[in-house]
């Protein structure tokens, strides 16, 4: 019941889905009230928005070239004592989107996080699951 929380209860909450799903940030998490009626209209717009970005088809081309420079600024550390190089990204299927990462060797998992949420922020991806394949 959001509608019936004080201020103080409404931003221990926000702090505890912060702290407890940190690895879900990227989950849109909407506070409506159906008493009030308040951002009732959210939730079709989010609707519409996930379906789009559920949608989504990205180039090849496009891909690697973003992924080229990310790799080029922020190289993933040794894995086992071998640099993984890239040799190419793509798209391999959508609703839920599919990425396929081809590389020389394998990178830490949290190199893997990394490029998910690189996908997030420069793809638009923000509100849905999608699947990263690395391919070493």
């Amino acid at each position: 019941k959001w509608d019936k929380l004080d201020t103080y209860e409404k931003e221990e909450i926000n702090k505890n889905i912060k702290n407890e799903l940190k690895q879900y940030q990227w989950v849109n998490v909407l506070r409506i009230s159906a008493l009030n009626n308040k951002n009732i209209a959210l939730i079709s717009k989010t609707i519409k928005d996930v379906e789009n970005q559920l949608h989504t088809r990205i180039g090849t081309s496009e891909l690697n070239i973003k992924f080229r420079e990310l790799w080029i600024k922020n190289p993933p550390h040794p894995f086992r004592g071998k640099r993984a190089k890239l040799k190419y990204v793509t798209q391999y299927s959508s609703y839920p989107p599919e990425f396929s990462f081809n590389l020389s060797s394998r990178i830490p998992k949290n190199y893997q996080m990394f490029i998910e949420n690189n996908i997030r922020q420069n793809f638009n991806m923000k509100n849905i699951c999608f699947k990263v394949k690395i391919n070493a």
